[in-house]
C-alpha cells in the first residue's frame, strides 16, 4: 500500500517522552522525535544519516517560553530549516493565510508542494506551500542536491533491476549493487509529485 495515501497526514506520532518536558529539558524529546519522524527532518525530509544531527524545533514558536512544553509542538529539524523558520509566522502573515504546514495534521508534500523534475526545486501549489518552502529554505542547494541524487540513484536502480537475471555471470555483483542502491534510496529524500510542465 502507498504510504502517501494511507491517512490524511504524513507523520503519525506514536512515541512520547516518559517525563514531562520543561523549557530547559525539551531537547530530551529528541529520541522520541527521531522515532516518530523516522529519522527525518520534519520539513525537508532529509534523513539523519545525510546530515549528522537535528535540532529540536518548536512548530509554534510562540510556545517556546511555556513552562511545560507540549511534545506535539516539537519537531526534528535540520539546522537550515530551523534557522530559516526562526520565530515565524507573524500574526499579520497568519491573517493573510501564510503559515507553515504541519505534517502531523495534514499532507504537506503532494497536497501543497511538488517538485520540478528538471531542477529538483520544490514548487508551492498553495499559499501555505509557497510560504513553507520560502521560509524554511527548502530549495537550499543541499536539499536540491539530495533530491537530484535520489533521482539519479532511482534511475540506476531501475536500469540495473531490469538487467538482473538469475544464472547470469554477473548476477551476484548486480544483486549486491541493487541492495546497496536500495539502502541508499531508503535514506534519500522521498520522491514526491512532479510538477507538470
Amino acid at each position: 500500500m502507498n504510504k502517501w495515501k494511507e491517512s490524511d497526514h504524513r507523520v503519525t506520532r506514536k512515541e512520547s517522552p516518559s517525563k514531562p518536558l520543561k523549557r530547559t529539558t525539551y531537547r530530551n524529546a529528541y529520541p522520541c522525535l527521531l522515532k516518530d519522524f523516522e529519522e527525518r527532518c520534519a520539513y525537508s525530509m532529509i534523513h539523519l544519516s545525510k546530515c549528522g544531527e537535528f535540532e529540536v524545533d518548536h512548530f509554534d514558536a510562540a510556545r517556546k517560553k511555556d513552562k511545560v512544553q507540549n511534545y506535539q509542538n516539537l519537531f526534528p529539524a535540520h539546522h537550515i530549516c530551523n534557522r530559516s523558520k526562526s520565530n515565524k509566522p507573524k500574526k499579520r502573515e497568519l491573517r493573510e493565510g501564510k503559515r507553515f504546514l504541519n505534517p502531523c495534521l495534514e499532507w504537506d508534500y503532494n497536497e501543497h508542494i511538488c517538485e520540478n523534475s528538471d531542477t529538483h526545486e520544490l514548487i508551492g501549489k498553495t499559499k501555505p506551500g509557497i510560504y513553507h518552502i520560502e521560509h524554511l529554505d527548502l530549495n537550499h542547494p543541499l536539499f536540491v542536491k539530495q533530491r537530484k541524487d535520489r533521482t539519479d540513484l532511482l534511475k540506476i536502480y531501475r536500469e540495473f533491476s531490469v538487467r538482473l537475471k538469475p544464472g547470469d555471470a554477473d548476477f551476484e555483483q548486480l544483486l549486491e549493487l541493487l541492495n546497496y542502491l536500495k539502502s541508499e534510496i531508503s535514506r534519500a529524500i522521498p520522491e514526491i509529485e512532479i510538477a507538470s510542465k
